[in-house]
């Protein structure tokens, strides 16, 4: 279960077995006592998925399950999505013992859905959204609009031969959060690199600073500070949470695991005076199979305003 910060909630269910083929459910209700659940499924067969499939729960056929163009912020793809009949089938379904099928008879596919644990995390997420007796709902909270400030200076890197290089690194290896930043040793190929460290100016007053820090899952991190003076030596934000800015000065974070099955995203902007989350989601497990994850979960989501 992954609610994130406008009460909106999802759960997702797997396969039975990894034999052969990966089969994934996703629910999404957003907050509220009468809020509308969702249902899209994912599958691949032996390194297919271009057949159709029909939902079969203890043998009785509950109809095919049709593609959709579903859209979102990230864009747009074809969907096997669930309709409200199959939908509240599957969820009563899952609470008992069932046998959840999806299958395609003519190629004699077939697909088992597993409905572990599913009654725990029904019942955390209606306890997290307020839907228990007792409970008051919770209600759905809008994104959160972010204005961002531009700045004002180009990134640069900051070379051995330039002046401040030395300078800049003295106090990047004072910082307590350094310790994690084995790149920082000059036998890594990140740190004999021109743009292992780089600079930009914020506005008149803030400069950020950023230096390659460390390898997570399989892409480097960068040791990320906004300092404050003209000497470059008054740090007012550190973090190591990041890969570094982009060309439009937000922060990003991108790394993958199990090979790129499970993928990490996380984006932030400046408002002025600080760094703001606006995006931090991941893919779902490796277990999904899917190059990249099969799902979207946003834990924080919102909007930039320029």
């Amino acid at each position: 279960m992954i609610c994130d910060n406008t009460t909106t909630c999802r759960i997702f269910g797997e396969q039975v077995t990894n034999w052969g083929y990966t089969l994934s459910v996703l629910f999404t209700r957003p907050a509220g006592a009468d809020s509308k659940i969702t249902g899209e499924v994912k599958y691949n067969y032996y390194e297919r998925d271009d057949f159709d499939v029909k939902l079969f729960i203890n043998g009785k056929n509950h109809g095919e399950v049709e593609p959709k163009e579903v859209k979102d912020k990230f864009g747009s793809e074809m969907v096997n999505t669930l309709d409200d009949d199959q939908v509240h089938a599957l969820i009563a379904a899952l609470k008992g013992s069932p046998k959840i099928e999806f299958k395609n008879l003519d190629q004699d596919i077939s697909m088992q859905l597993s409905a572990e644990g599913f009654n725990a995390v029904w019942l955390k997420m209606r306890e997290w959204q307020g839907l228990l007796k007792g409970q008051r709902p919770r209600e759905p909270k809008p994104e959160p609009v972010i204005k961002k400030v531009k700045f004002i200076g180009e990134l640069q890197n900051v070379t051995r031969d330039d002046l401040r290089f030395e300078q800049i690194f003295k106090i990047l290896k004072k910082l307590p959060e350094s310790e994690k930043c084995d790149i920082f040793d000059s036998d890594s190929p990140w740190f004999k690199d021109d743009s292992f460290m780089q600079i930009q100016e914020i506005d008149e007053n803030r400069t950020l600073v950023q230096a390659r820090c460390q390898m997570t899952g399989y892409i480097p991190t960068a040791l990320v500070v906004v300092v404050m003076d003209d000497d470059l030596s008054q740090v007012s934000f550190v973090t190591t949470d990041f890969n570094g800015t982009d060309e439009n000065g937000d922060l990003r974070h991108e790394s993958k695991v199990c090979g790129g099955s499970e993928w990490y995203h996380k984006t932030a902007v400046w408002d002025g005076e600080k760094f703001v989350v606006v995006e931090d989601r991941f893919s779902g497990p490796c277990s999904s199979g899917e190059a990249g994850g099969a799902w979207n979960f946003p834990i924080i989501t919102g909007k930039v305003a320029e």
